[in-house]
């Protein structure tokens, strides 16, 4: 009767192979399935979003929607609102300048904060509003231009050259810088979408997307072209009409500002010192009466608090200003930059009023 053959235990090495040969093989063995475990990590690390790769994919997204005037604004804004706060920190510290007469308290360095947060960014802003303005008043005749060349025969991208050489104002950099990406190989369209970014204004936008889609849709850019300058004349007409009928609204605003501020003055000039002179009086009376001990007075003019009464004045004015200079911008255009702009000069008015000229008054 034949043996049965024996089962090899699966811990035991087979007979004819070496032990070291085995014990080779399994360290390499751990040592790659270490390797294959690792690989998994490795390659999710690499499209892991947050790490080194995909933030410098969102570093060049921030680059692409940044533009350089948007990096500039963002940097006045900030620096304006450190100042600010130097200036309010300082006035909430109770920290007093005298300046002979005038005296520099805890409202006047919040008007002073205030002043600078608006004014720097708003002054900034108006520059860059009105060079927008310039550049899109010539941009319905540079489009014109551009229908008549492609009208000719030539392409858009020679048309955009030859534009180049004329003079369009505040406009003619920028058609300069498109000639100059083109000769380096940029496409028509890819300059005029960074000459949209770059001013980034609706009308400009407008006309960008407009001539794009035309070009790509192989139809008559003349015609488009165009089509997309009396649309660009069209729009500033009404825009100017628009800027006509509300100057008469934010007159109002100024007169209703300034009747306010003069009625303050009247009756702040007319009442304090006339109170002033009564409480003068009624404490010489008190005097010569040694204290007085008969009629009880029902009004003490020596009890009204005249800092108190200048304080809430001035609250009045000043509030009063911030508000009707947000609403005369966003009237006027529509634009908070233009608010903070009337905001800053109503507080500039406050400021002169009861800090510079109510002390020089002896007030």
């Amino acid at each position: 009767m034949s043996a049965k053959p024996s089962k090899t235990s699966p811990s035991q090495p087979p007979p004819d192979v070496d032990a070291s040969t085995i014990a080779a093989v399994e360290a390499s063995g751990k040592k790659d399935a270490k390797k294959a475990a690792g690989s998994p990590r490795k390659i999710a690390k690499k499209v892991e979003p947050g790490k080194a790769g995909a933030k410098g994919k969102k570093e060049e997204e921030i680059e692409k929607v940044m533009t350089p005037q948007q990096k500039k604004r963002l940097t006045v804004l900030g620096v304006s609102i450190v100042f600010a706060l130097v200036f309010v920190i300082i006035g909430l510290a109770g920290v007093e300048i005298a300046l002979g007469k005038i005296v520099l308290d805890t409202m006047a360095f919040i008007m002073l904060g205030l002043m600078i947060l608006f004014g720097p960014f708003s002054i900034y802003e108006g520059a860059r509003v009105n060079r927008i303005v310039k550049i899109e008043e010539r941009l319905g005749d540079f489009l014109r231009d551009l229908s008549e060349s492609s009208r000719a025969g030539m392409t858009l991208h020679e048309a955009i050259r030859a534009s180049s050489k004329g003079d369009y104002g505040e406009l003619s950099p920028e058609i300069k810088t498109m000639s100059i990406q083109i000769s380096w190989g940029v496409s028509a369209s890819e300059a005029l979408t960074r000459f949209g970014e770059r001013v980034n204004t609706p009308l400009v936008n407008r006309a960008v997307i407009l001539i794009n889609e035309a070009g790509a849709a192989g139809g008559d850019v003349s015609k488009v072209l165009e089509a997309a300058a009396n649309d660009t004349k069209e729009i500033q007409l009404l825009q100017q009409e628009r800027k006509i009928q509300m100057q008469m609204y934010i007159a109002i605003v100024f007169v209703a500002f300034l009747v306010f501020l003069i009625v303050i003055m009247i009756i702040y000039l007319t009442f304090v010192p006339r109170m002033s002179e009564m409480a003068e009086d009624f404490r010489e009376t008190e005097e010569q009466e040694g204290g007085g001990g008969g009629a009880v007075s029902v009004f003490n003019p020596q009890d009204v608090d005249f800092d108190e009464i200048k304080f809430i004045y001035l609250m009045a004015g000043l509030v009063q200003g911030i508000g009707d200079g947000l609403v005369a911008g966003l009237m006027g255009s529509g634009r908070l930059s233009d608010g903070l702009k009337y905001s800053f000069l109503m507080i500039l008015v406050v400021f002169m009023i009861f800090v510079v000229m109510f002390p020089l008054m002896g007030i």
